[in-house]
């Protein structure tokens, strides 16, 4: 116990003996890693946040979302957004999903122009309507040209009543309509008969909406019916999902290759060391000192210069990503901090790295003692 606690005690004051005498040498690992590794943090938050925007943009037009048209088996009813027996619960575990239905009989606008009407669940309604609309009105109206927040009376088979204006956003936008009114499920709109099922299906993932696509088809199928009406905005959603693809791809770039620049740096700093140490371990050694001790010892010091340099250049990454981010005209945002898988990443490839320098010196402290000192 007493013998290892006095050779600790040496290694420690060899260490800070060394590197006052070469500074140098302990300030190039640190800095050179702190620089590449805050590097590569930046650009790979750059990556996240473009394909980050791209997902967003696609999400705000709707192009991420499936519309699925069938003849509607039964009245949507207001005390649930979705029949327990119909055939779109089976699609909630590959995506989110609303159901709305149009109406055969289309409204009429205050000018003369008819407007599709459709029913949608109250919250639906609510979420998109302005405070007083929702206290002053019982409907919405999605147009794309009229401003939000306009009170038009509606008339729909005798019936007036009035809705609010509000622009379609998300998964809206997949309707593809200039012009369409909004009622309440369940306030008494006539039958069955003629109703429309539309059914907003945003995938989880690109093997999500193709999966969908299939079921929905054999479903038909077996039950011996016209397949639905499928809209899908696939070419768009491929071209995302390639994009994702490739921006992983280069995530993977940027890791492998700080890993190897890890690895010449800290090996080439390694052997410069190993030259002038190699007596005083070659002394420790003849004096009992096992070879695992002395490289163990190498490795502590250079995971402590490391991870040092990746704890500065994460902080560093998160702060630095958004500014230039900004420069650069990309907005802000979650995506635009490095993120701690991104951390973890860059940090093994750091790690592997100065593990992997330090097999020189491996090799070097097997030789027979009597081939090191003359």
């Amino acid at each position: 116990m007493n013998a290892s606690f006095a050779l600790t005690r040496y290694l420690w004051a060899e260490l800070r003996l060394r590197w006052r005498a070469q500074p140098a040498s302990p300030l190039a690992r640190l800095l050179l890693t702190f620089a590449l590794t805050a590097a590569a943090g930046i650009f790979v938050a750059g990556f996240a946040a473009a394909e980050a925007a791209r997902r967003a943009e696609l999400g705000r037009l709707g192009l991420d979302t499936m519309v699925l048209r069938a003849p509607a088996a039964g009245e949507l009813t207001a005390e649930t957004a979705l029949p327990a027996d119909h055939w779109a619960r089976a699609l909630r575990a590959e995506g989110s999903l609303l159901l709305l239905q149009q109406l055969p009989a289309a409204g009429l606008a205050p000018w003369g122009q008819a407007v599709p009407v459709m029913v949608a669940p109250w919250a639906e309604i609510a979420r998109q309507l302005p405070p007083d609309g929702i206290r002053t009105a019982g409907a919405m109206w999605l147009s794309r040209t009229l401003a939000p927040g306009r009170r038009i009376t509606v008339t729909h088979e005798g019936a007036s009543f009035t809705a609010v204006t509000a622009r379609p956003l998300g998964r809206w936008q997949a309707l593809g309509l200039n012009e369409c009114v909004l009622i309440p499920a369940g306030e008494g709109q006539g039958g069955a008969g003629g109703r429309l099922d539309v059914i907003l299906f945003t995938p989880a993932s690109e093997e999500a909406a193709v999966e969908v696509a299939r079921q929905v088809q054999a479903l038909f199928q077996a039950e011996h019916l016209e397949p639905p009406s499928i809209q899908d905005p696939g070419p768009v959603r491929r071209a995302l999902a390639a994009f994702s693809r490739g921006q992983a791809l280069w995530r993977t770039i940027m890791v492998f290759a700080l890993g190897a620049c890890v690895l010449l740096m800290f090996a080439s700093l390694g052997m410069l060391e190993e030259r002038q140490t190699r007596f005083t371990q070659a002394l420790l050694r003849s004096l009992g000192v096992s070879s695992g001790v002395l490289w163990l010892a190498s490795l502590l010091e250079n995971l402590l210069l490391a991870n040092l340099a990746l704890i500065l250049a994460f902080v560093a990454s998160r702060a630095g990503a958004g500014v230039l981010l900004t420069l650069a005209g990309v907005e802000p945002g979650a995506a635009s901090a490095l993120s701690l898988n991104s951390f973890l990443g860059l940090a093994c490839a750091v790690n592997a790295g100065v593990l992997l320098s330090l097999l020189p010196l491996w090799r070097a402290l097997r030789l027979p003692v009597g081939a090191v000192l003359p």
